[in-house]
Parts: C-alpha cells; sequence; structure tokens
C-alpha cells in the first residue's frame, strides 16, 4: 500500500487500487496540552484554555483559575463551537503498547488469547503498570517490549515535567504518524512537507516530493470526492444513499439497476454487499454517533447473516462501534464513538 501524507488538506490517505484508509494528519485526538484552568463552574466541570482551543473536563482538579494544568484530548465535539473532551490521565503511544499514567495493564481484544496472557503475567510480574498492549505487541520480544516501555515511561515523566514551563497554553505532544500508517502494509510513504519528511525518513520507504497534492491526483481526487458523495453505486447495480441528520447519519440501501431475477435473490445479495460497503464508507468518512441502516425488504431468516457480517466487518474498528441489532421497525441501529472529525468536514473545507 501507498501512504500520502498531505500536510495541506492535513490528510494521510493510503492507496491500494482504491482508497482503504484515511486519517487525519493533525487530528487532536489523544494530543497533550498545557494549559490553564479558564474557569471552574460547581456541578458543572471545568473550562481549560489549550492553544487554539477550549477543553472541558467534569474530573475534579486541584488547580485554581488561572493555574497550568496537563491535559489530554478524549473527544472532538460535533459542533465548532463546543469544547473539547479532555482528561488529566496522560498517554503517550508507542508501535507495541500506549502507556498511560495508570495502574491498569490491558491488551488489544484482537490479540491472540494465549499470547495475551502471557503479555499481561510479564507486565505484572514485572511490576509494569499503565499498559495497553496493541496487536503488534504479540510480534515482540519481552526485552524489545521492556526497552519501549521504558522509552515511553521517561517520555510521559519528562512531559509531566512541562506543566509549569512557558508558554502557556502550548501543544507539547501529539501521536507520531506511525500510529496512524500500518508499517507492515507500507510500501511507500510520500510526503510534501519537508519538516515532517526529515522526521520521519528513516521509516519505510519514505520519499519527498513537495510538489505533491492530493487535489492534483486524478485517482485520489475521484475516490475522495466518491467518499462524501450522498449516493454511492454498488458493483452488482445497487446502491447506498448516506444521508447526516443533526441527530443521526442514516444509509438506505435501494436496489436500482440491478439485474438479478428473484426477488429474495435480489435483496439478499444486495443487503450482503452493502454491508461490506456501508462499513467501509463508514470506517473512511469517520462517521460517528447514532447510524441507522435501512436494508432491502430484510427477512427474518436473513438477518441473522446480516448481522454476523457487520460484526465481522467492523472487528477492524476495535471497540469504536457498537452493533445493537435490528428494530422492530426492520431498522439496523448502530452507534460509534466520536474518533474526531468527519472526512466530509475535513475535505471540503
Amino acid at each position: 500500500m501507498k501512504y500520502y501524507v498531505d500536510s495541506y488538506a492535513n490528510l494521510i490517505v493510503g492507496y491500494d487500487n482504491r482508497i482503504e484508509s484515511i486519517k487525519v494528519l493533525n487530528d487532536p485526538i489523544n494530543n497533550i496540552y498545557r494549559g490553564s484552568v479558564q474557569k471552574k463552574v460547581k456541578g458543572i466541570g471545568n473550562f481549560i484554555n489549550l492553544e487554539g482551543y477550549t477543553g472541558f473536563t467534569q474530573e475534579k482538579i486541584s488547580q485554581n483559575e488561572g493555574e497550568n494544568i496537563l491535559v489530554k484530548v478524549v473527544k472532538v465535539p460535533d459542533e465548532e463551537d463546543k469544547a473539547l473532551k479532555v482528561t488529566t490521565t496522560l498517554s503517550v503511544t508507542g508501535l507495541s503498547m500506549i502507556l498511560f499514567d495508570d495502574d491498569f495493564v490491558k491488551a488489544s481484544s484482537k490479540m491472540d488469547s494465549q499470547k495475551k496472557q502471557e503479555l499481561l503475567n510479564w507486565a505484572n510480574e514485572n511490576s509494569f503498570k499503565g499498559i495497553l498492549f496493541r496487536t503488534e505487541s504479540q510480534n515482540k520480544s519481552f526485552e524489545d517490549l521492556k526497552s519501549e516501555y521504558f522509552e515511553l515511561l521517561n517520555k510521559l515523566n519528562d512531559l509531566k515535567l512541562e506543566i509549569n514551563r512557558l508558554p502557556t497554553p502550548k501543544l507539547i505532544y501529539s501521536e507520531p504518524i506511525t500510529d496512524r500508517i500500518d508499517l507492515a502494509k507500507a510500501e511507500e510513504i510520500l510526503f510534501n512537507d519537508r519538516e515532517l519528511y526529515l522526521e520521519y525518513k528513516d521509516i519505510g520507504l519514505s520519499k519527498l516530493d513537495t510538489g505533491f497534492r492530493l487535489k492534483y491526483n486524478p485517482q485520489l481526487i475521484e475516490g475522495l470526492n466518491s467518499l462524501v458523495a450522498k449516493e454511492i453505486v454498488l458493483k452488482n447495480g445497487g446502491s447506498i444513499v448516506i444521508e447526516k441528520t443533526l441527530a443521526l447519519t442514516v444509509i438506505d440501501v435501494n436496489s436500482k439497476g440491478y439485474n438479478g431475477n428473484a426477488i429474495n435473490e435480489v435483496a439478499k445479495k444486495i443487503n450482503l454487499e452493502a454491508t461490506k460497503e456501508v462499513i467501509r464508507q463508514i470506517l473512511l468518512r469517520n462517521i460517528s454517533g447514532s447510524i441507522i441502516i435501512d436494508y432491502i425488504d430484510t427477512k427474518e431468516e436473513n438477518r441473522t447473516e446480516i448481522l454476523n457480517l457487520l460484526k465481522k466487518e467492523l472487528k477492524r474498528d476495535g471497540k469504536n462501534t457498537k452493533v445493537h441489532g435490528f428494530t422492530r421497525l426492520g431498522l439496523m441501529e448502530l452507534s460509534r464513538k466520536n474518533r474526531g472529525e468527519e472526512l466530509v468536514d475535513t475535505w471540503t473545507r
């Protein structure tokens, strides 16, 4: 897969015959800021002055108004005029683990159960705390993991020392680009920002092309425009229509243009193909909140198959999306955690 890191469009796009992944380059999620307490409202929460943003937390804090505080962004609101949700529990990201300023030890749900237990036991035996083992950790030696743990621990401790420095507010940590690129699949990583390239020139097959822009590449521009379009035509002639309202996102599956014969055959084939494309669209568009899918005349015997396929396709999204199942009206209901700005807002800005 080839990755395009476009600083001007603020996007990282993975392409392999079609767009396979899209990440926001400067995504505030997991950013750590040295901020100052702007206002403490009893019974409501605390407003934090950040660099270009306002943060909000309901956690109890010891700082008074005007004093410095370190916070991490955990959620970006749907509306621009609302504050970022922040926490005082800091974390830093590595290739094999995420280290939190906390006491728990956890592992990715995607990991082999036996290997997961081995890693948890190893961490507990060595009194390593605050670790969330990523899937990549199961392919690492304990020596490598130990080295990464202490590297991240030093980074976390250094960040804590930033609290009383100047200027305030200031962004003091953001997740590395390597967290938004699948290095195992990366055949080439193209940058158009020289400083960014110099920072990551040693990862994969990194290249610099200062003249590159996503909007000048015909294949990529076509793919990106299709991901902000209202209607997506399926290979078998069916289509899905995506409409976002203030309360939720509605996805309608249609059979228009299908060349099949029997009605049940039409519905089943389109619904199953649409399910795969719907999940692809949700992840690439970064759709969050309540999501309703209106399938074609879903018979009871076909609903289980659709439900199983949905859960299978959503495994790559971890625990971000929850499948609630079919409603009494035959509508599929999902909910997805807010993972930052949606593509339609980033790309059309």
